[in-house]
């Protein structure tokens, strides 16, 4: 009897596990491919050949299909008109990613991709189906486990296996590696992904190159963690020091030195508007009408908000009492 039909609000599928000897073995395979356990054997490995990496490829295809051709034979459309009925945001979902085919400026990865998570998609539901939860936990807990084993193993015995062979550039990022990398800077934008202590590093080196600020970007990481250890901070201030920030027309609260005057305002009920809160944008600059404050170095204020005063209070910091204007 279908107890779904019984009661309409069953969220959970219930029907006679089937073919659990193929779907054993199906799960075993997704996490061997899931791991990236084949993958290290196909691309770094001794026996890597472009034979192996296409083999990874037909595996993953030929699980799919059998997922799919094992719901059929074993469920029907049961499973299907179940996960549109109880699980809707999982299919659209889904299907949302296949149809960002039509606009994806790399339509090739896009529908790669999309092919991967149908695919994965339906290794799960047939796992789900076939499997009861005991046996997916039981053969997750052994082939994991046996993975960590093989893993300890390669790393005392073949400590090569895995490890890639680089053979591009390797140092600090100079002036000269730069210029031999990326050739004359010229209408060239420069993009920094990394950690404070790069960008303390970098950008001193590409501006050495005559590269405006304004063709400088970097990822937006929030203020520094600690700007008293900013080479420029003025060593006689401590980070709990308080100065007293007036706003014009409004209200004066204490900040410490060491937080982003941003901060501080919030933390006093002041809310300028904000967006990167990372020295960015300009969203939050306000005026200093009177005292001095903080500044890493290569914040980008643009030359006019220099001249008349503004700052981003994101990574700004004071270093005397303040009067500001929002």
């Amino acid at each position: 009897m279908n107890t779904t039909a019984l009661n309409p609000a069953l969220t959970t599928y219930q029907a006679p596990y089937r073919a659990p000897l193929l779907a054993s073995v199906m799960l075993v395979l997704t996490l061997l491919q899931g791991s990236s356990a084949t993958l290290t054997l196909a691309f770094r490995s001794p026996f890597s050949s472009d034979l192996l990496i296409t083999l990874v490829t037909v595996l993953w295809l030929a699980m799919y299909l059998t997922a799919t051709a094992g719901l059929i034979a074993t469920q029907g459309i049961n499973w299907l008109t179940w996960t549109v009925r109880y699980r809707l945001p999982l299919v659209l979902l889904v299907a949302g990613t296949a149809f960002s085919t039509v606009w994806s400026v790399d339509a090739h990865l896009t529908i790669e991709r999309s092919i991967h998570l149908i695919g994965t998609t339906l290794l799960a539901l047939y796992i789900g189906f076939s499997l009861p939860l005991t046996r997916i936990l039981r053969t997750s807990a052994l082939t994991l486990g046996l993975l960590m084993l093989a893993s300890v193993l390669s790393a005392l015995f073949l400590p090569s296996l895995g490890l890639e062979d680089y053979q591009g550039q390797c140092g600090l990022i100079t002036t000269d590696l730069i210029k031999e990398a990326a050739g004359t800077p010229e209408n060239t934008t420069f993009f920094l992904c990394g950690p404070q202590g790069m960008y303390d590093f970098c950008l001193p080196q590409i501006e050495q190159l005559g590269v405006p600020r304004r063709k400088i970007r970097k990822e937006l990481y929030g203020p520094p963690l600690d700007i008293c250890s900013d080479p420029g901070w003025p060593k006689e201030i401590e980070h709990d020091h308080l100065f007293s920030i007036s706003v014009k027309g409004g209200q004066t609260i204490s900040a410490p030195a060491g937080a982003p005057l941003l901060v501080s305002l919030e933390k006093g009920g002041v809310v300028p508007p904000s967006i990167c809160r990372s020295g960015e944008c300009s969203m939050c600059r306000i005026k200093i009408l009177s005292g001095k404050v903080f500044q890493p170095a290569g914040t980008p204020v643009r030359k006019s908000d220099h001249q008349y005063g503004y700052v981003h209070s994101c990574v700004s910091y004071p270093l005397e009492d303040l009067e500001i204007l929002l």
